[in-house]
Protein backbone atom coordinates (compact mmCIF):
# COMPACT_ATOMS: atom_id res chain seq x y z
CA UNK A 1 0.00 0.00 0.00
CA UNK A 2 1.46 3.45 -0.70
CA UNK A 3 1.85 5.92 1.43
CA UNK A 4 0.53 9.54 1.20
CA UNK A 5 1.80 12.48 3.09
CA UNK A 6 -0.51 15.62 3.24
CA UNK A 7 0.38 18.71 3.66
CA UNK A 8 -2.44 21.07 3.72
CA UNK A 9 -3.77 23.76 6.31
CA UNK A 10 -7.62 23.52 5.71
CA UNK A 11 -8.59 20.28 7.82
CA UNK A 12 -11.73 20.18 6.03
CA UNK A 13 -10.21 19.66 2.56
CA UNK A 14 -7.36 16.98 4.47
CA UNK A 15 -9.02 14.91 6.27
CA UNK A 16 -11.88 14.67 2.58
CA UNK A 17 -8.56 14.03 0.78
CA UNK A 18 -7.36 11.38 3.16
CA UNK A 19 -10.82 9.87 3.13
CA UNK A 20 -11.40 9.62 -0.84
CA UNK A 21 -7.37 8.06 -0.80
CA UNK A 22 -8.16 5.60 1.70
CA UNK A 23 -11.21 4.21 0.00
CA UNK A 24 -8.83 4.08 -3.34
CA UNK A 25 -6.34 1.67 -1.41
CA UNK A 26 -3.48 4.46 -0.44
CA UNK A 27 -2.16 5.13 3.26
CA UNK A 28 -2.65 8.61 3.76
CA UNK A 29 -0.93 10.68 6.66
CA UNK A 30 -2.24 14.62 6.95
CA UNK A 31 0.16 17.17 8.51
CA UNK A 32 -0.85 21.07 8.56
CA UNK A 33 2.48 22.99 7.72
CA UNK A 34 5.74 22.57 6.58
CA UNK A 35 7.06 21.76 10.07
CA UNK A 36 5.25 19.31 10.70
CA UNK A 37 5.66 17.59 6.94
CA UNK A 38 9.45 17.69 7.56
CA UNK A 39 9.34 15.68 10.67
CA UNK A 40 6.76 13.25 9.49
CA UNK A 41 8.34 13.06 6.34
CA UNK A 42 11.60 11.83 8.18
CA UNK A 43 9.20 9.28 10.32
CA UNK A 44 6.66 8.06 7.47
CA UNK A 45 8.78 7.85 4.49
CA UNK A 46 6.04 8.23 2.45
CA UNK A 47 5.97 6.84 -1.23
CA UNK A 48 4.49 10.35 -2.50
CA UNK A 49 4.06 13.78 -0.98
CA UNK A 50 1.43 15.86 -2.09
CA UNK A 51 1.97 19.59 -0.92
CA UNK A 52 -0.49 22.44 -1.11
CA UNK A 53 1.38 24.92 -3.75
CA UNK A 54 0.55 28.13 -1.52
CA UNK A 55 3.34 26.01 0.30
CA UNK A 56 5.25 29.89 1.27
CA UNK A 57 2.17 30.78 3.74
CA UNK A 58 2.41 27.32 5.38
CA UNK A 59 6.48 27.47 6.04
CA UNK A 60 7.22 24.71 3.95
CA UNK A 61 10.33 25.86 1.56
CA UNK A 62 12.46 23.29 3.45
CA UNK A 63 10.10 20.64 2.97
CA UNK A 64 9.84 20.83 -0.56
CA UNK A 65 13.76 21.24 -0.63
CA UNK A 66 14.15 17.71 1.20
CA UNK A 67 10.78 16.42 -1.03
CA UNK A 68 12.79 17.69 -4.56
CA UNK A 69 16.15 15.71 -2.92
CA UNK A 70 14.78 12.64 -2.07
CA UNK A 71 14.94 10.79 -5.33
CA UNK A 72 12.83 7.65 -4.01
CA UNK A 73 9.62 10.50 -2.82
CA UNK A 74 7.12 11.65 -5.63
CA UNK A 75 5.68 14.97 -5.71
CA UNK A 76 2.37 16.18 -6.28
CA UNK A 77 0.44 19.85 -6.15
CA UNK A 78 -2.69 20.40 -5.02
CA UNK A 79 -3.52 24.15 -5.91
CA UNK A 80 -7.42 25.64 -4.00
CA UNK A 81 -8.14 29.05 -4.21
CA UNK A 82 -9.69 29.79 -0.56
CA UNK A 83 -10.78 32.98 -1.80
CA UNK A 84 -13.20 32.25 -4.57
CA UNK A 85 -13.48 28.55 -3.34
CA UNK A 86 -13.65 26.45 -6.11
CA UNK A 87 -10.43 24.12 -7.53
CA UNK A 88 -8.05 26.15 -9.21
CA UNK A 89 -5.27 23.05 -10.44
CA UNK A 90 -3.87 19.71 -9.70
CA UNK A 91 -0.18 19.12 -10.65
CA UNK A 92 1.26 15.92 -11.44
CA UNK A 93 5.36 16.11 -11.14
CA UNK A 94 7.82 13.26 -11.70
CA UNK A 95 7.48 9.94 -13.18
CA UNK A 96 5.12 8.13 -11.10
CA UNK A 97 3.87 5.69 -13.95
CA UNK A 98 -0.10 4.01 -13.29
CA UNK A 99 -0.40 4.56 -9.95
CA UNK A 100 0.51 8.08 -8.87
CA UNK A 101 -1.91 8.82 -12.33
CA UNK A 102 -4.56 7.48 -10.08
CA UNK A 103 -3.32 9.34 -6.82
CA UNK A 104 -3.59 12.45 -9.05
CA UNK A 105 -7.43 11.78 -10.25
CA UNK A 106 -8.43 10.55 -6.26
CA UNK A 107 -7.33 13.80 -5.45
CA UNK A 108 -9.01 15.72 -7.99
CA UNK A 109 -12.19 14.58 -7.78
CA UNK A 110 -11.65 14.82 -3.82
CA UNK A 111 -10.93 18.23 -3.90
CA UNK A 112 -13.38 19.04 -6.60
CA UNK A 113 -16.34 17.56 -4.22
CA UNK A 114 -14.97 19.29 -1.27
CA UNK A 115 -15.03 22.79 -2.82
CA UNK A 116 -18.43 22.58 -4.25
CA UNK A 117 -16.98 22.23 -8.39
CA UNK A 118 -19.19 21.25 -10.94
CA UNK A 119 -17.16 19.90 -13.86
CA UNK A 120 -13.73 20.27 -14.80
CA UNK A 121 -12.40 22.28 -18.40
CA UNK A 122 -10.30 19.22 -20.11
CA UNK A 123 -8.68 21.79 -22.75
CA UNK A 124 -6.05 19.25 -23.53
CA UNK A 125 -7.45 16.22 -23.11
CA UNK A 126 -8.53 14.31 -26.44
CA UNK A 127 -11.24 11.87 -25.91
CA UNK A 128 -9.86 9.11 -26.99
CA UNK A 129 -7.48 9.71 -24.00
CA UNK A 130 -9.96 10.06 -21.58
CA UNK A 131 -11.41 7.26 -20.33
CA UNK A 132 -9.43 7.12 -16.96
CA UNK A 133 -10.44 10.62 -16.61
CA UNK A 134 -14.11 10.29 -17.09
CA UNK A 135 -14.82 7.34 -15.13
CA UNK A 136 -12.83 8.99 -12.10
CA UNK A 137 -15.81 12.26 -12.55
CA UNK A 138 -18.94 10.32 -13.42
CA UNK A 139 -18.99 8.79 -10.23
CA UNK A 140 -18.86 11.84 -8.37
CA UNK A 141 -21.74 13.68 -11.03
CA UNK A 142 -18.79 15.69 -11.94
CA UNK A 143 -18.78 17.16 -15.56
CA UNK A 144 -15.93 16.87 -18.43
CA UNK A 145 -15.76 19.99 -20.03
CA UNK A 146 -14.97 19.69 -23.88
CA UNK A 147 -13.69 22.58 -26.42
CA UNK A 148 -14.58 22.23 -29.77
CA UNK A 149 -13.35 24.94 -32.56
CA UNK A 150 -14.18 25.76 -36.21
CA UNK A 151 -11.92 23.33 -37.30
CA UNK A 152 -12.98 20.31 -35.58
CA UNK A 153 -14.17 17.61 -38.01
CA UNK A 154 -17.96 16.60 -38.25
CA UNK A 155 -17.13 13.37 -37.19
CA UNK A 156 -15.10 14.29 -34.21
CA UNK A 157 -17.86 16.66 -33.11
CA UNK A 158 -19.97 13.22 -32.60
CA UNK A 159 -16.81 11.94 -30.76
CA UNK A 160 -16.44 14.32 -28.24
CA UNK A 161 -20.42 15.15 -27.61
CA UNK A 162 -21.02 11.79 -26.70
CA UNK A 163 -18.31 11.56 -24.06
CA UNK A 164 -19.20 15.34 -22.87
CA UNK A 165 -21.45 16.57 -20.25
CA UNK A 166 -22.58 19.46 -18.28
CA UNK A 167 -22.52 21.89 -21.83
CA UNK A 168 -20.05 22.00 -24.16
CA UNK A 169 -16.99 25.02 -24.90
CA UNK A 170 -17.28 26.09 -28.63
CA UNK A 171 -13.99 28.46 -29.41
CA UNK A 172 -15.32 30.60 -31.53
CA UNK A 173 -12.21 32.08 -33.21
CA UNK A 174 -8.84 31.32 -33.20
CA UNK A 175 -6.43 33.10 -30.84
CA UNK A 176 -6.99 33.62 -26.66
CA UNK A 177 -10.25 34.75 -25.56
CA UNK A 178 -11.31 38.17 -26.09
CA UNK A 179 -8.45 38.81 -28.46
CA UNK A 180 -9.57 38.01 -32.15
CA UNK A 181 -12.73 39.31 -33.71
CA UNK A 182 -15.82 37.97 -33.74
CA UNK A 183 -17.86 36.87 -37.02
CA UNK A 184 -21.09 36.23 -35.25
CA UNK A 185 -22.91 34.53 -38.45
CA UNK A 186 -20.41 32.27 -38.22
CA UNK A 187 -21.03 31.59 -34.68
CA UNK A 188 -24.54 31.05 -35.07
CA UNK A 189 -23.83 28.43 -38.17
CA UNK A 190 -21.63 26.27 -35.77
CA UNK A 191 -23.79 26.18 -33.09
CA UNK A 192 -26.75 25.25 -35.26
CA UNK A 193 -24.30 22.29 -36.16
CA UNK A 194 -23.29 21.61 -33.10
CA UNK A 195 -26.75 21.54 -31.12
CA UNK A 196 -27.29 18.82 -34.47
CA UNK A 197 -24.88 16.53 -32.50
CA UNK A 198 -25.83 17.24 -28.87
CA UNK A 199 -28.73 18.30 -26.58
CA UNK A 200 -26.27 19.71 -24.37
CA UNK A 201 -26.18 23.59 -23.53
CA UNK A 202 -23.06 25.44 -25.87
CA UNK A 203 -21.28 27.96 -24.89
CA UNK A 204 -19.22 29.94 -26.34
CA UNK A 205 -16.05 31.65 -25.75
CA UNK A 206 -12.96 33.56 -27.32
CA UNK A 207 -13.46 36.96 -29.19
CA UNK A 208 -16.24 38.39 -26.79
CA UNK A 209 -14.73 41.77 -25.46
CA UNK A 210 -17.44 44.16 -24.24
CA UNK A 211 -21.03 44.45 -23.74
CA UNK A 212 -22.18 44.22 -27.86
CA UNK A 213 -20.19 40.90 -28.31
CA UNK A 214 -21.67 39.55 -25.58
CA UNK A 215 -24.64 40.25 -26.34
CA UNK A 216 -24.56 38.80 -30.26
CA UNK A 217 -23.31 35.71 -28.56
CA UNK A 218 -26.33 36.03 -25.98
CA UNK A 219 -28.55 35.82 -28.96
CA UNK A 220 -27.15 32.39 -30.47
CA UNK A 221 -25.69 30.22 -27.55
CA UNK A 222 -26.81 29.10 -24.21
CA UNK A 223 -23.87 30.80 -22.44
CA UNK A 224 -21.08 33.61 -23.12
CA UNK A 225 -17.52 33.00 -21.66
CA UNK A 226 -15.42 35.38 -21.18
CA UNK A 227 -11.80 34.83 -20.52
CA UNK A 228 -9.24 37.07 -21.52
CA UNK A 229 -11.01 40.61 -21.11
CA UNK A 230 -11.11 40.00 -17.62
CA UNK A 231 -7.50 38.88 -17.03
CA UNK A 232 -6.10 41.61 -19.26
CA UNK A 233 -7.69 44.26 -16.76
CA UNK A 234 -6.43 42.36 -13.77
CA UNK A 235 -3.27 42.67 -15.63
CA UNK A 236 -3.10 46.61 -15.97
CA UNK A 237 -4.56 47.35 -12.29
CA UNK A 238 -2.78 45.48 -10.59
CA UNK A 239 -1.08 47.46 -8.32
CA UNK A 240 -4.51 50.02 -8.24
CA UNK A 241 -6.57 47.10 -6.29
CA UNK A 242 -9.05 49.52 -4.96
CA UNK A 243 -9.39 51.04 -9.08
CA UNK A 244 -9.26 47.04 -9.95
CA UNK A 245 -12.40 46.06 -7.95
CA UNK A 246 -14.78 49.18 -9.35
CA UNK A 247 -13.44 48.49 -12.97
CA UNK A 248 -13.85 44.63 -12.79
CA UNK A 249 -17.06 45.01 -11.17
CA UNK A 250 -18.48 47.70 -13.71
CA UNK A 251 -17.41 45.21 -16.64
CA UNK A 252 -19.29 42.30 -15.25
CA UNK A 253 -22.07 44.07 -14.51
CA UNK A 254 -22.02 45.75 -18.90
CA UNK A 255 -21.50 42.23 -19.37
CA UNK A 256 -24.70 40.87 -17.46
CA UNK A 257 -26.81 44.28 -18.39
CA UNK A 258 -25.84 43.78 -22.44
CA UNK A 259 -26.91 39.66 -22.02
CA UNK A 260 -29.78 40.03 -20.18
CA UNK A 261 -30.87 42.47 -22.67
CA UNK A 262 -29.97 40.27 -25.40
CA UNK A 263 -31.80 37.06 -24.18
Amino acid sequence: MSRVLIVEDAEVIAQGMARHLGAAGFDPVWVGNGDQGLARLRYEQPDVCVLDLMLPRLGGWKLLETVRGARTIKLMGAAQSRRVRWLDHLVGQINGGLRLHKLGLVLLTSSALLLGVDGVLTADLPPEEAEPFLAALRPHGLDPIFLLAPTTAEGRIGTICKVASGFVYYVSVKGVTGAATLDVEAVRSQVARLRSHTGLPVGVGFGIKDGPSAAAVAQVADAVIVGSALVRRIEELRDDPDTLLAQISGFVDELRRAIDGAC
